[in-house]
């Protein structure tokens, strides 16, 4: 999972600091408003962010999901469940 539901409608999720999550959201229609960025190390960031439309928000990180590792990012998988696991500390 690469992502976690605060609220309704308010969500952190896991994504590189080049932002490929940007273009899922243009590619998919999906209104996104980013409240803040986490920066936690060179490669990935946690963000937070707000939609009114939870489905669509949801497939696309399921597809920011699939696409990591055919942009090279194998570790994104591990990398999202050890974020998540030391954010919860």
């Amino acid at each position: 999972m690469n992502f976690l539901e605060l609220k309704s409608g308010k969500f952190i999720f896991v994504d590189t600091v080049k932002h490929y999550s940007s273009f899922i959201f243009a590619k998919t229609d999906t209104p996104v408003k980013i409240d803040k960025f986490y920066n936690t190390d060179n490669i990935y960031q946690f963000i937070g962010c707000r939609t009114k439309d939870i489905r669509k928000f949801k497939e696309a990180m399921r597809i920011l999901e699939e696409n990591m590792e055919i942009l090279g990012y194998d570790d994104y998988p591990r990398v999202c469940k050890r974020m998540f696991q030391e954010l919860k500390v």
